[in-house]
């Protein structure tokens, strides 16, 4: 069955792919006759005379957009400028005006539709521009997961954000973005991010990246303009193997290459003895454990080349780094465990060297597990959601049913992607 944000959901989109000037309805109450879908109104937050007390002066009353007129009441979504109301991290969520309507900056919940009857109802004081509505249509749109990779949006890959600037029939194009910079910034759907640049991604499939929001237009010529304002004034150097490159302000060593993939380790200044290696006769420290590939399109400075001793050199070190960590895995490798074990509700550890963090299993499909940190279940960051290899985890234990069953009601609400409505319904079950 259907739910009530389903509808509303297929009812806007329907509303909002018509004409802009066709979105005007014909109600019977003359209080709501000139009320059209995207309208913006000023209305009671509370429905009834007992319930006013619960807001205090001054937040007795706020801006609503409308998504249905019902002739006699107003279906509408309800904004807030209380910073305290926020969490951040419920991006798809989440939509703010692009055009000056309001005197506060106001984030309206795409998931909180209330009723606006003639009691709420206070006055219409402007309605969304036709790009603001088709922006609001698709995170309408968005939120039920009715959308494809395209330009425009904002994903996460390898656990970063990145702006999607282009997609071919081969890759897609992915570019940097860090909330809270201090450069290069732009406000996108109440949250500002630094556009970084330099940090390019070249990604051949889409196996990896997930969809976190959907960027207005306005802001996505914004990116777009300093991104090619920076490429045009930047020459990238080809590097190679055995280069010392400066890569967004950390240093990095090219141990290799792999098509437009270059290997790198990242090194640091201070040398310790066990990892102490030389890079045209400079003491650096290498961090064999944090391993990156840097698209050779991406921007960096050649620093340094080592020459072919200090090369040998530091592949061998690599090399025996590299066994011992082998060593250490297969020490510490669980025995007699299958994957068969490995389902919603396991808990796992990575394969990773050093890597000791629990993981709790949302949801599998084949080799591919959708996985929340144990620690950040507990702390309540249900939106933390990462994807693994089924062959890059080890078996360690199963959760509390019911414990369990809490967590994904909690982290479906965030992230209806990693939890199936089908699999809720089956714990839902076992546990009643």
């Amino acid at each position: 069955m259907k739910t009530y944000l389903d509808r509303l959901i297929e009812y806007y989109i329907k509303q909002a792919s018509l004409e802009y000037d066709a979105l005007k309805n014909t109600p019977i109450n003359d209080t709501f006759k000139d009320i059209s879908v995207g309208d913006i109104i000023i209305g009671k937050r509370y429905r009834n005379e007992s319930e006013k007390t619960a807001f205090p002066e001054g937040h007795q009353t706020g801006p609503f957009i409308v998504i249905e007129n019902n002739g006699d009441h107003l279906k509408a979504i309800y904004g807030t400028s209380n910073k305290n109301n926020l969490h951040e991290n419920y991006m798809m969520e989440r939509y703010t005006l692009e055009s000056n309507l309001l005197s506060k900056d106001t984030v309206f919940f795409l998931n909180i539709a209330e009723t606006i009857d003639e009691y709420r109802y206070k006055e219409k004081i402007g309605s969304l521009t036709k790009e603001e509505l088709e922006h609001f249509s698709n995170k309408l749109e968005g939120m039920k997961g009715d959308i494809s990779f395209r330009p425009g949006l904002i994903v996460k890959y390898d656990s970063n954000l990145y702006y999607l600037s282009n997609i071919d029939d081969i890759n897609m194009t992915l570019i940097g973005l860090k909330k809270d910079g201090n450069k290069n910034c732009v406000d996108i759907n109440g949250i500002t991010y630094e556009v970084v640049p330099n940090d390019i991604e070249y990604v051949l499939n889409d196996t990896n990246v997930r969809i976190i929001d959907i960027i207005p237009k306005r802001a996505c010529r914004l990116i777009d303009e300093l991104v090619t304002k920076t490429l045009s004034n930047k020459e990238v150097p080809k590097g190679k193997r055995g280069d010392l490159i400066n890569y967004n302000s950390n240093l990095y060593y090219v141990y290799g290459e792999q098509g437009l993939l270059l290997n790198c380790f990242r090194i640091k200044n201070a040398a310790k003895k066990e990892h102490r290696i030389t890079i045209n006769g400079a003491p650096y420290e290498a961090c064999f454990d944090e391993l990156k590939d840097i698209n050779s399109r991406s921007l960096y400075d050649v620093c340094l080349s080592a020459s072919e001793e200090e090369m040998d050199y530091i592949k061998e070190l690599k090399k025996s780094y590299s066994k011992s960590i082998k060593r250490e895995i297969e020490n510490n490798k669980p025995k007699k465990l299958t994957k068969k074990r490995i389902k919603p509700g396991a808990i796992v550890h990575e394969k990773l060297p050093l890597v000791k963090e629990e993981y709790i299993v949302l949801r599998r499909e084949t080799n591919t597990l959708y996985v929340i940190k144990a620690e950040d279940a507990e702390k309540g960051r249900f939106e933390r959601i990462v994807n693994m290899d089924i062959r890059q985890v080890y078996y360690v234990g199963t959760h509390d049913e019911y414990e369990y069953y809490r967590l994904c009601n909690s982290v479906n609400r965030v992230d209806n992607i990693a939890v199936t409505d089908e699999y809720l319904l089956e714990l839902k079950n076992r546990i009643s």
